[in-house]
């Protein structure tokens, strides 16, 4: 299949008047976005649902107009955490950094870079996803930096806005400079506690647009996760935290366990990621437990499935599911097949985006998973 050729510029299909519209239109945002948030403190409540009516305002259909109607339906509980820890954020994260990725998740990912996501769609009959995974574990015959940054750019030139990272010791410092470059982007990076320095804590302090997610344990938290996330606090960083859930662990998310574990960290998101054994049944397990969870508005964060959550992000915003996951050995995987599909070490990844659409059309998903 023939490439679309990308324009250095990034402006895929506008021209000068439309990137002025663009820019203004996030101008305006971020000023309504700064307002909102200097108002929370005064009067949280209001001010939180003030945003939520912001959103409704600038929804682009009926599918993201139903996913704020539903917000504001939640926060009609006047007793929901929810209003406490978007307290907490505004008094203890950086003001810029809640706006800047706010902005790039919200605004850039979902409704600016899917417009030209579904552009994209209409001349190709390629559905591109709004999220890029990437595991950046460093193996012998992995990507190159240079091959990985210039994916990342590839990506992002299409529309793709935002990205999680998996890192392992000693890659932030690494990947910081492209993270810079890519200031209109978000990244969220998935890091165990004990490879996260004091250094990488600085450089992240640095950036705008990084969500920190510190892995944990299924039970009993260690010294290390709470250390770390005590030092992201008082750098006025945003941080999350994750599980990489299997069967073995998934008692423990069902009954509470890790859930009341992880409370005390101050995290804002709770994300729970399936591995490769986990079968459809068992993350649909999961599902609907942190359905149970965001329903009750009783933990200060909020808790999310990673695939099943970004699928229905996908059909909000765009067609339908669609994000995909890259191997740390340069393969290629659709979320809801994670069948390793094409090798972006030999193709392009438009070209290898093209070949997994094709595939993922045509291949079962009720198979083994890797």
């Amino acid at each position: 299949m023939e490439c679309v050729k990308i324009e250095e510029n990034r402006n895929y299909s506008g021209n000068g008047e439309r990137m002025k519209n663009i820019d203004l239109t996030r101008a305006l945002i971020e000023m309504l976005v700064s307002k909102s948030i200097d108002d929370i403190a005064t009067d949280p409540h209001r001010s939180i649902r003030n945003l939520v009516e912001m959103g409704q305002i600038f929804s682009t259909g009926s599918s993201q107009r139903d996913f704020f109607n539903a917000c504001s339906t939640m926060l009609e509980n006047e007793d929901s955490a929810y209003y406490n820890m978007l307290e907490n954020v505004v008094a203890f994260v950086d003001p810029k950094k809640i706006m800047t990725l706010g902005i790039n998740v919200g605004y850039n990912g979902c409704t600016r870079g899917v417009k030209r996501l579904r552009e994209y769609e209409e001349n190709t009959g390629v559905r591109l996803p709004w999220l890029i995974y990437f595991d950046l574990d460093q193996k012998e015959d992995g990507l190159s930096e240079e091959h990985f940054e210039e994916l990342v750019i590839e990506a992002n030139a299409l529309g793709v806005y935002t990205f999680i990272f998996r890192v392992g010791s000693g890659m932030i410092e690494t990947i910081a400079p492209l993270i810079e470059k890519l200031s209109d982007s978000a990244f969220i990076l998935l890091v165990n506690p004990e490879d996260l320095s004091d250094e990488d804590i600085h450089t992240v302090s640095g950036l705008d647009n990084i969500l920190v997610s510190l892995g944990t344990e299924a039970e009993e938290q260690s010294d290390a996760l709470f250390a770390r996330c005590t030092k992201l606090h008082y750098h006025k960083c945003p941080y999350a935290v994750h599980l990489f859930y299997d069967s073995d662990s998934i008692p423990q998310v069902l009954n509470d366990t890790w859930v009341k574990s992880v409370e005390p960290t101050g995290t804002i998101f709770s994300f729970l990621f399936p591995r490769f054994s986990v079968t459809p049944n068992q993350i649909e397990q999961i599902r609907s437990y942190v359905l149970d969870i965001r329903a009750a508005q009783e933990y200060p964060f909020i808790m999310m499935e990673a695939e099943t959550d970004i699928d229905v992000i996908d059909t909000v915003i765009a067609t339908g599911p669609a994000s995909v996951g890259l191997t740390a050995d340069g393969f290629l995987f659709r979320n809801n097949d994670r069948k390793p599909a094409a090798d972006v070490r030999t193709v392009s990844l438009q070209e290898a985006l093209a070949e997994i659409t094709k595939t993922s059309d045509t291949v079962s998903t009720e198979g083994e998973k890797e």
